[in-house]
């Protein structure tokens, strides 16, 4: 974000406007809203996914974002079908991967066939990949342990009914 200045004036005392100069100057530093300095970053940068950096920096602002706008942005890459889309939509996918882990999964793919990645993107996909093949056995083991749990409550379940405590 680039700050930009705001000067204030502030007049002690009743002083007309034909009197003496202001006695007091204040300065602070005004910041942009995240979502207001995405959209002109990414004006003034037409191709954010020309590094890993550059995609980092692109998946911040546009995780920031809210989800109208999100879903929005995910409309226009779908309709783009290349690889800067792909890679677009691996970085807004990568804002909720629990929400759209078959899009996450499918977009990694997708953009390790990219044939002219920008350096240190494989390695990237390759960390994401890690991270999504762990939570999906972290989901596997917590459905098998929920139908466990399920099968364990029907056999108390079935054991209190034959010894006549079905009532309760």
């Amino acid at each position: 974000m680039r700050p930009r200045r705001l000067v204030l004036w502030a007049l002690t005392g009743a002083v007309s406007a034909c009197a003496m100069p202001p006695t007091h100057v204040l300065t602070e530093v005004y910041r942009e809203p995240e979502s207001v300095q995405f959209a002109v970053d990414a004006e003034q940068n037409a191709e954010p996914f020309t590094s890993v950096q550059s995609m980092l920096a692109y998946r911040s602002g546009v995780c920031a974002l809210p989800e109208q706008q999100q879903a929005s942005l995910l409309q226009e890459f779908r309709v783009e079908r290349s690889d800067r889309a792909t890679l677009g939509i691996l970085m807004l996918a990568s804002c909720s991967p629990d929400q759209t882990p078959g899009l996450l999964a499918n977009h990694l793919v997708k953009a390790g066939a990219i044939e002219h990645a920008p350096p240190g993107l494989h390695e990237l996909l390759a960390l994401m990949g890690a991270q999504l093949r762990s939570y999906a056995l972290v989901e596997r083991r917590l459905r098998d342990t929920e139908h466990r749990l399920e099968r364990m409550i029907t056999g108390l379940r079935e054991i209190e009914a034959q010894m006549g405590g079905g009532d309760h």
